[in-house]
């Protein structure tokens, strides 16, 4: 039974997410009309699975922030690896960069992005410290990466989102913290479409919020309550 959805990712036909509150990773198979279950990695149970991520061969990466590790498994379960422990302190948001064969992880409590191989989980590069300057972040969250490679991070208690190259150099950032649409209450998912356009998900404002690459925003989806809603900035 799903408690409290959290991080997700799509691969193929499949829809993977991560449920804080079953303490699992539940997999949805669409063309099959399947679900599996995933709480066990090997003899590791999960406490507190954040996100996941799927690599080209079919790898499944998932975050736990409690027990400070990123782990590798399968459909089944099984134990392929762990990434973290001594290096991370809190693992959250995850990236797979298949181009080059890496994986991004959000340290939310070191402050810092890892970027590790997939072939052998050695450290690649570190991205940021802890502050409030560029390229500089307070507790980032989530993470996704676009077609050219860009990695775009939330950083949530700066109520911003910057952006870095493939090489780790900052490009640019925007964002403000708020209580009204345009701003940054409480930032959590990010995502990025083929055209560019930024999704980034509040959990205070209740919305989700559509930016162009400058910051602009284009479209609000959402707001608290239990009705139908949609609010259109660019009509």
């Amino acid at each position: 039974m799903m408690i409290k959805p959290f991080g997700s990712c799509i691969k193929g036909n499949k829809l993977y997410f991560t449920d804080t509150g079953s303490k699992a990773v539940f997999i949805f198979d669409f063309k099959r009309k399947s679900v599996k279950i995933v709480d066990h990695i090997g003899d590791y149970s999960l406490s507190s699975p954040i996100d996941v991520a799927v690599d080209k061969r079919g790898r499944i990466y998932v975050s736990d922030s409690v027990l400070g590790t990123v782990f590798i498994t399968n459909e089944d379960g099984d134990f392929l690896g762990k990434i973290g422990s001594t290096m991370i302190i809190r693992p959250t948001g995850l990236a797979v960069d298949n181009e080059r064969d890496r994986l991004f992880i959000t340290d939310t409590v070191g402050g810092k992005i890892y970027v590790v191989s997939l072939k052998d989980g050695k450290l690649i590069m570190k991205i940021g410290k802890t502050g409030t300057g560029k390229g500089e972040f307070n507790r980032p969250t989530f993470i996704t990466l676009d077609r050219k490679g860009n990695l775009y991070v939330v950083d949530s208690m700066n109520a911003r989102i910057q952006i870095f190259d493939r090489n780790g150099k900052f490009l640019r950032m925007f964002g403000e913290r708020g209580t009204v649409i345009g701003t940054f209450a409480n930032p959590r998912g990010i995502a990025v479409d083929s055209d560019g356009n930024i999704y980034v998900s509040d959990t205070l404002l209740s919305a989700v919020q559509i930016f162009d690459q400058k910051g602009r925003l284009l479209l609000v989806i959402g707001s608290y309550g239990t009705g139908k809603r949609s609010v259109c900035l660019s009509c």
